[in-house]
């Protein structure tokens, strides 16, 4: 799972296996080591009494969290992208986007993909 932070927007992407994972088990975890002893968790999952989609920081982990039923459709199916909004202090809300990740239209050094999406313009 890649997680994306710009400004106050947040986008997970997720691949095929992860997709399938949080279907079946309604959870999909990763971390990033800083070093000994400090690391930091970002975490997708949904749930039944989840109305929305919703994103909490708390310790060194980030939550995302959307109902069951939404979760669900978008495993079951070619869509691609979650979309949630999350109202902040007066400012502009926290953009919330979860999405399958597709396989890079043009190979780059180093990075894997290869259990991606196929990427709708046929890939690589």
């Amino acid at each position: 799972m890649k997680l994306r932070i710009l400004g106050d927007s947040l986008r997970l992407r997720l691949s095929q296996s992860e997709v399938k994972q949080f279907g079946e088990t309604a959870r999909v975890e990763q971390s990033i080591r800083f070093g000994p002893g400090s690391a930091m968790t970002y975490a997708i999952e949904h749930d039944a009494s989840v109305q929305e989609v919703r994103a909490s920081f708390e310790g060194s982990a980030v939550t995302v969290r959307m109902p069951s039923s939404v979760a669900q459709a978008w495993v079951g199916t070619d869509e691609v992208t979650i979309r949630g909004e999350q109202p902040l202090d007066g400012d502009a809300p926290l953009s919330l986007l979860i999405e399958k990740d597709f396989k890079c239209a043009i190979p780059r050094p180093g990075e894997e993909d290869y259990d991606g999406f196929e990427h709708p313009t046929g890939g690589c």
